[in-house]
């Protein structure tokens, strides 16, 4: 008996052609199907991850630290002991301590210390999560306006957010604004350091300075726009563990005016930790990153997280970090739990995070 081929017995004939093509359909549906839902499932990860904000000390890279320091031929990543921290973050804002430029003609030449950072100590902020600095401080213009402009030009080339200085004061003014789900959060950095030359002006460029009365108003005004609104200072006594009169006036002021917490740094060590009106001041984180060894001088740093909901802070992480050079040569590293982290004294309703193998205290706010 001959077997006569039915249309379904080969794929030459037009049932099977009718077929192939409802099979594509069907697989290219799937595959849309697929791809939505990951989406989906992606957006509910993401939606579900706290949006946090952490602030770091000093930064400063100079070049014997980015080029010379070599294991195997292998430059060293400087952030590599901290990348539990940073990495876990939605935001890590550093104080950038200096400039990047070619132009090393400086018109303060009875300054000690003019610090400038090879071009490396930009381009590897990001990798290390690093993503919004601070340059209200007393190294932004050690080169002259033309050191400030070509330091804001690498970093905006990076998108690497920036507060604290501008070619104006109103532009030194602008807060930084990041986005989360919940509203904006803005900080605004103000320099109470010398020199004066240093200030922005009307016309002229440089870091955020004002007068008590002004900071508090323009606190007051930003405040108003923002669902979280940090203040920093570089402000205080370098290598005083204790914070000056004015650094606790002013803070308080800033707090009274509509800033939800008061971020310090420029000591280098580590200053007191305040609650004031159920919000936090840290007088000083001290250093972060900073490439200098000490001789007759301290070396402290702390990182400070924030946890942002739909009303504002809702709670606080503090980690002490190992930055004596001397120590870490360069590389700051977590505190294990048992090692003391000298002068740093988290408030008393913080409570030790058990569930890492390093320091971190969480405090409800």
């Amino acid at each position: 008996m001959y077997h006569m081929k039915t249309p379904s017995d080969n794929g030459s004939n037009q049932d099977g052609k009718i077929s192939n093509s409802a099979q594509k359909k069907k697989d290219k549906f799937l595959r849309i199907l697929l791809l939505v839902l990951i989406i989906f499932i992606g957006a509910g990860e993401r939606s579900a991850q706290a949006e946090t904000i952490q602030f770091l000390g000093d930064y400063y890279s100079p070049k014997h630290v980015l080029v010379k320091r070599r294991e195997n031929n292998k430059k060293i990543n400087v952030f590599s002991g901290l990348s539990e921290i940073l990495l876990n973050t939605t935001y890590n804002v550093a104080n950038f301590e200096g400039t990047v430029t070619s132009w090393l003609k400086s018109q303060h030449l009875g300054k000690t210390y003019l610090l400038n950072m090879p071009p490396s100590a930009i381009s590897q902020l990001p990798s290390a999560h690093i993503n919004a600095v601070t340059l209200a401080n007393n190294h932004s213009m050690d080169f002259g306006s033309q050191g400030l402009f070509d330091t804001l030009a690498s970093l905006r080339n990076l998108r690497i957010k920036t507060a604290g200085v501008g070619y104006n004061i109103n532009e030194a003014l602008k807060p930084m604004v990041l986005g989360t789900k919940y509203g904006n959060v803005c900080i605004l950095a103000f320099s109470r350091t010398l020199p004066t030359e240093f200030w922005a002006g009307p016309n002229k460029a440089g870091t955020a300075n004002l007068n008590f009365t002004k900071t508090a108003d323009h606190i007051k005004k930003t405040s108003t726009q923002c669902l979280v609104t940090f203040v920093s200072y570089h402000w205080g006594a370098e290598q005083e563990n204790k914070a000056k009169a004015y650094q606790y006036k002013l803070a308080k002021l800033s707090i009274d005016a509509g800033a939800d917490a008061v971020i310090g740094h420029h000591p280098h060590v580590l200053q007191e930790i305040e609650i004031y009106k159920n919000k936090p001041i840290l007088y000083s984180l001290g250093n972060f990153v900073f490439g200098t060894r000490p001789r007759h001088s301290k070396q402290e740093g702390m990182a400070a997280k924030f946890h942002i909901g739909e009303k504002g802070i809702t709670a606080m992480e503090l980690t002490p970090l190992s930055v004596n050079n001397n120590s870490v040569n360069f590389v700051p590293t977590l505190f294990a739990k048992k090692e003391k982290a000298d002068h740093f004294d988290p408030p008393r309703h913080c409570k030790l995070v058990a569930a890492v193998s390093y320091q971190k205290y969480h405090c409800t706010l």
